[in-house]
């Protein structure tokens, strides 16, 4: 049904490692999710897979959730960076080990891993890396800024990417105007 609909590419990270994950998640095992992301692989969907780092995991957790996401070969590969949010269970977790040369190692591990998947810096891009993003993208295939993913290109070839933003941007109205 969903790839009649014209669904082909789902986002289902992994988190974190098989060992801590229990820490972050009770609703569901660690091994039902990677079976969720290899049958959703056999139906033919391309596989958005990551993690977030920063969440009490050790650095042998990082290594292990790399090593998963490495068997599981997805298409991309999200990092998302712990921005602790006041009121959830993870408001007051240490993040003074996500400094920018950790961050960074986490990514070069992640590319040099799986060089075969697109490597994205998500969530905390804008504080774990301000002001180096061209260090980040030396490595990282795309940022994502307040949600959405800016790639290389609109970075180095600025008339490029407004020449696709404005084409995103009269395909978004045209739709919204249709609907």
């Amino acid at each position: 049904m969903l790839k009649d609909a014209g669904l082909d590419r789902i986002n289902h990270n992994l988190n974190s490692s098989r060992s801590y994950y229990s820490n972050i998640c009770t609703t569901h095992t660690f091994d039902q999710r990677v079976e969720n992301i290899c049958m959703l692989q056999r139906l033919g969907f391309e596989i958005c897979s990551g993690g977030i780092i920063g969440m009490g995991e050790s650095k042998e957790d990082v290594v292990d959730m790399l090593l998963e996401l490495r068997e599981i070969q997805p298409e991309a590969i999200p990092i998302n960076f712990l921005l602790p949010i006041p009121g959830s269970p993870l408001e007051n977790a240490d993040i003074s080990t996500l400094t920018t040369s950790y961050c960074m190692k986490v990514l070069c591990l992640a590319r040099l891993l799986v060089p075969t998947s697109d490597i994205r810096c998500a969530a905390g891009r804008e504080v774990y890396f301000k002001g180096e993003e061209k260090k980040l993208l030396s490595v990282v295939d795309s940022i994502f800024a307040s949600g959405f993913s800016l790639f290389t290109i609109f970075l180095y070839f600025p008339r490029i990417a407004f020449q696709r933003l404005l084409l995103f941007l009269t395909s978004f109205l045209a739709v919204a105007l249709i609907s």
